[in-house]
């Protein structure tokens, strides 16, 4: 059976006006999509702190597949992070399906590339977005909608984003 490949592209927690509601809605998506996809259903996932953990922890409780895109090794991604950050992104990379790395060394364009993977490699795209037209989710949003993604947005009810 194939799986269905869903994209999640999302603010940093700081970014969310209310992160604890962000957080939630990131674990009802993993949660609603598993009950319509059941075990086809495998998330693909950028590795950074907010949507991107908090849908990755939710796939772990929820017993749901993921793949991880990262800019570059863990390591270098949660040099900065507090440890609780990096230990769980760590966490993640043991327990993911896949780990795809956009490159070996710290380089800004490397988020680029990561997004347009995940993009890329999904069959649609979940976004945890306030509607900031500027910043990496917005630009992500936008290269799925050029390249006939449909995308969702989980901050508004799984309204499709054009």
């Amino acid at each position: 059976m194939k799986q269905s490949l869903v994209g999640v592209t999302g603010h940093r927690p700081h970014k969310f006006k209310h992160a604890d509601f962000a957080k939630t809605m990131c674990d009802d998506a993993v949660v609603i999509m598993k009950r319509h996809y059941g075990d086809t259903l495998c998330f693909n996932l950028g590795g950074c702190i907010g949507a991107d953990q908090w849908v990755g922890e939710s796939c772990i409780a929820n017993s749901v597949k993921y793949n991880l895109f990262l800019p570059f090794p863990a390591e270098i991604q949660a040099e900065h992070w507090y440890d609780k950050q990096r230990d769980e992104l760590l966490k993640q990379v043991s327990l993911c399906q896949s780990l795809n790395i956009a490159g070996p060394v710290y380089k800004i364009e490397n988020y680029l590339i990561r997004d347009r993977l995940i993009v890329d490699s999904s069959d649609f795209i979940v976004c945890f977005w306030e509607g900031a037209k500027f910043g990496g989710t917005y630009e992500t949003i936008k290269y799925a909608v050029t390249n006939s993604k449909i995308v969702l947005n989980a901050m508004n009810d799984l309204s499709m984003v054009t």
